[in-house]
């Protein structure tokens, strides 16, 4: 996956009324990532952008001065993650303080020679600006940078932790951890290569860094999902489509953290929903993912027991391919023609093919889902993820989020 550069604005807008000297102070920030440049890990900026306003009335003898700020800040934070735990160094920030004086009360007003003690007064005041700008600048670092400082660290010290006894606890159970990963950042992306292997089995190599986009890009290539599919041990075995939900959803269970429920079995008869189909998984390759053309394309290889005083049907190749697309606030997921192949010479295979495809056009016409979904987030509220854009090709199953 990879990630370009990206801010976003955040409610922070504050007003401060202050003692001495007399004023109002208004204050806006945006918090940002600025991905930066390293070839053993993830290096960035988390950086904190704003700009303090404010009016200003100081009272000094025989005059009030009336000035208004607008000092800019920015403030940076350097993260660098070496695939395992964030580590964070100090907070520094630069103001650029800018005052103007605006107005001034005298002792005259209301008397001869007020405009000219008006004028002289602000004057004054204007060749001071040397010495009130640094204080102003002081005083919105230390308002600013302590605590942009501390919260930084409270919010990664949080996601060490999750990590450490979250998603990666569960990898592992699940028996999906990556054997192997890398981490680089360039100036504009980060970029996270894993792979799920073991001894005998394939994997992908690197995508096409062209097919890189704003926001969160997914990669994902066919091999990751048959290295999977093996995992879940369906090869040579009689299950009902049943069994096969029941297996899938507590295999989600463990990934996730969190309950799980699927629709009715994909090959499920129905009608009649009391009675299930009972599928015989081929020992070799009983389930595999080949991305191509714009399409997923899942191929089971699998036979089906049939009612009693009935021919079983016997292993063939199944192959239904799915496309996707985002349609306004939707994603929709659309069946394809369904393939069906014997493995060997067989016997009236082209009645066996047709009630299996009946079966699958029956139960898997395709169907629409929203677009955006919640990713959890440990005693906090979820977050919002919307798909902007999905695409299948060589083998790459590419995915867009924002």
């Amino acid at each position: 996956s990879s990630r370009r550069r990206h801010t976003r604005d955040i409610s922070v807008t504050g007003v401060q009324t202050c003692a001495l000297p007399i004023c109002t102070q208004t204050m806006t920030s945006r918090v940002g990532v600025d991905v930066k440049p390293a070839d053993d890990g993830v290096l960035f900026d988390v950086t904190l952008i704003g700009i303090t306003r404010s009016k200003t009335k100081g009272v000094v003898p025989r005059a009030t001065i009336y000035t208004d700020g607008n000092h800019e800040f920015l403030a940076r934070k350097e993260v660098y993650f070496d695939g395992h735990q964030f580590t964070l160094k100090p907070a520094t920030i630069k103001v650029n303080a800018n005052n103007t004086i605006t107005d001034a009360d005298t002792e005259y007003d209301g008397r001869f020679g007020a405009r000219r003690a008006r004028r002289t007064a602000m004057s004054i005041a204007s060749g001071r600006r040397s010495e009130s700008e640094p204080i102003a600048a002081q005083r919105v670092e230390a308002k600013v940078l302590p605590e942009f400082d501390k919260s930084v660290d409270e919010k990664f010290e949080e996601v060490n932790r999750r990590a450490s006894n979250g998603i990666g606890s569960r990898l592992r159970e699940s028996l999906i951890y990556p054997d192997a990963h890398s981490f680089h950042s360039t100036d504009t992306f980060a970029v996270l290569n894993s792979k799920l292997r073991q001894n005998g089995e394939l994997s992908g190599g690197l995508p096409n860094a062209v097919e890189n986009g704003e926001g969160i890009v997914l990669h994902l290539h066919e091999t990751v999902m048959n290295n999977v599919a093996d995992r879940l041990n369906f090869a040579g075995r009689t299950m009902t489509d049943r069994e096969v939900r029941h297996e899938l959803e507590e295999h989600l269970v463990t990934l996730l953290g969190r309950k799980v429920r699927l629709g009715d079995a994909e090959l499920k008869d129905p009608a009649d929903k009391k009675k299930p189909t009972i599928l015989v998984f081929s020992m070799d390759d009983p389930i595999r993912f080949h991305i191509e053309d714009g399409f997923l394309k899942m191929v089971l290889r699998t036979g089906f027991k049939q009612d009693e005083g009935k021919e079983d049907i016997p292993t063939k190749e199944i192959t239904i391919p799915f496309r996707f697309r985002v349609d306004g606030d939707s994603l929709v997921i659309e069946r394809g023609t369904v393939r069906v192949a014997p493995i060997g010479r067989q016997r009236r295979h082209i009645a066996h093919a047709s009630v299996i495809r009946k079966k699958i056009h029956s139960s898997l016409n395709g169907f629409t889902r929203s677009r955006q979904f919640l990713l959890e987030q440990e005693g906090k509220e979820p977050l919002p993820i919307s798909i902007s854009k999905i695409k299948a090709l060589a083998g790459w199953l590419m995915i867009w989020g924002e």
